[in-house]
């Protein structure tokens, strides 16, 4: 004879069923929002480093001699731009002025430099559109004509190219200069010589012993004194 079954017991009224346990999902690290700004960026922006492939460590020994090839030619360059830098340095004072210099003069005559020596040279570098040539100028005419019988030589060598020659011949003329007037090459290389750059006007004043005793480049009335102060002091030394 078979029993029924039993019903199921119900829990009584106020009774709380056991809870079960939930699977736990794994969660990413979360960064510990008490530690400092810079610990949390760190969490915050930091990635997983990549292996180096062998393809990216052939490239690295690459790229080392690549930057070494690179910095040898640049210092190779640098030496040559400083050593051309320094041949091109205009002349200081108290440095010896190029001898071997043989000059033309617009009226076709011939002036060696190292003949001069023994004798006080000024170098004017000057242009016909220069305004502050054309007052430095009569300037040096003038000095010329007091001290010629004391050794002072003027040379008014025009910067603006060869092509205008007749125009430098006429306006000496219209001056009446008696100071030889030359020219100077289309690439300015006799101002280069003498100076670091082809600036108009530029006055060198070489003494007796062929040394440079003075430059300098512009002119304005208050720069007579030096210009006038620096010929005398020329004319006074002995070779």
């Amino acid at each position: 004879m078979s029993t029924a079954p039993s019903p199921p017991r119900l829990a009584p009224s106020g009774a709380q069923h056991p809870k079960r346990p939930h699977p736990q999902r794994p969660h990413p690290q979360r960064p510990d929002h008490t530690a400092s700004p810079a610990a949390l960026r760190a969490h915050t922006h930091a990635r997983p480093s990549r292996p180096v492939t062998w393809r990216a460590a052939a490239t690295l020994p690459a790229l080392a001699v690549a930057w070494l090839v690179a910095g040898l030619i640049g210092g190779l360059i640098g030496g040559v731009l400083t050593a051309g830098s320094a041949a091109a340095s205009p002349l200081r004072v108290g440095a010896l002025a190029p001898a071997q210099l043989s000059l033309q003069t617009i009226d076709g005559a011939t002036i060696e430099l190292d003949e001069l020596r023994g004798k006080v040279v000024v170098l004017a570098f000057w242009g016909i559109w220069c305004g502050p040539c054309q007052d430095e100028l009569p300037v040096l005419q003038a000095l010329e004509a007091a001290h010629r019988d004391d050794g002072l030589v003027i040379l008014a060598i025009n910067s603006d190219g060869s092509d205008l020659i007749d125009r430098v011949r006429q306006h000496a003329a219209e001056r009446g200069w008696t100071m030889a007037v030359l020219m100077d090459d289309d690439a300015g290389s006799l101002a280069r010589r003498f100076g670091d750059r082809p600036v108009t006007p530029y006055t060198v004043v070489i003494g007796r012993d062929g040394r440079v005793r003075w430059r300098h480049t512009g002119y304005a009335d208050a720069d007579r004194p030096a210009l006038e102060r620096a010929i005398r002091d020329a004319l006074a030394q002995t070779p």
